[in-house]
């Protein structure tokens, strides 16, 4: 027996990678990340228009409520988006009237005859 034929018991083996590996990196099987908590996600601002009439509830996120008639109204922005909420503005009568207001003008009294 030559020193080429001798295999040592007592070493680890040596992995071999496969030929369709390639420079890939291998996932650790352990991992000092799963320790901590994962990350909140960051909240994204509102971007609609919309949504400077409406609050969102804090208790139920797929509703939100209407300033002007506290009604109810589904919000989830991922199924139906804010169509919804854009079409109860429109026949929302607290709401209207909330615009007419903004709309009338103030008569001054010219009282100088």
């Amino acid at each position: 027996m030559s020193s080429e034929d001798h295999i040592d018991m007592d070493s680890e083996p040596i992995p071999q990678e496969s030929a369709g590996t390639g420079n890939k990196r291998k996932r650790a099987t352990t991992s000092s990340s799963s320790a901590l908590p994962p990350k909140p996600k960051k909240k994204m601002p509102k971007r609609a228009e919309v949504w400077q009439h409406f609050t969102q509830t804090d208790d139920d996120l797929t509703k939100s409520t209407c300033k002007y008639c506290l009604t109810e109204i589904g919000c989830d922005t991922v199924l139906v988006g804010t169509s919804p909420m854009k079409s109860h503005l429109k026949r929302c009568k607290a709401f209207k009237d909330f615009v007419e207001r903004g709309k009338q003008q103030v008569l001054s009294s010219d009282n100088s005859v």
